[in-house]
């Protein structure tokens, strides 16, 4: 997310993706990867501080965590922490993303 690599987020990434960000605004899929690609959104900065998994069986895994995030938006860069919450599903093998919500956590 990063170095907004699309090319290599398509293949971890459902489909049927539900992005929610900070500011309540959810995106599928297409969207998410096309705000990316356009640089409306950079992520500068991802530091996890927090992290549990969570395995529902050995397709899926929810995670719960906290990370402090330096994004760009807009052509302001802000900086601040989050909670979220991730649904994973195994794929052919592989994790993907399914569902994404954080919320802004107090300063």
């Amino acid at each position: 997310m990063m170095r907004a690599d699309t090319a290599a987020l398509r293949t971890k990434l459902t489909e049927d993706l539900a992005y929610t960000h900070t500011t309540g605004a959810r995106q599928d899929k297409a969207e998410f990867l096309r705000t990316l690609a356009s640089g409306q959104l950079r992520y500068r900065n991802i530091t996890p501080t927090e992290r549990t998994v969570r395995f529902l069986g050995a397709e899926g895994a929810v995670v719960v965590g906290r990370s402090n995030m330096q994004v760009e938006s807009g052509g302001q860069v802000l900086a601040f922490a989050i909670g979220y919450l991730a649904v994973y599903r195994r794929v052919a093998g592989e994790w993907q993303l399914v569902a994404w919500q954080s919320t802004r956590l107090p300063d």
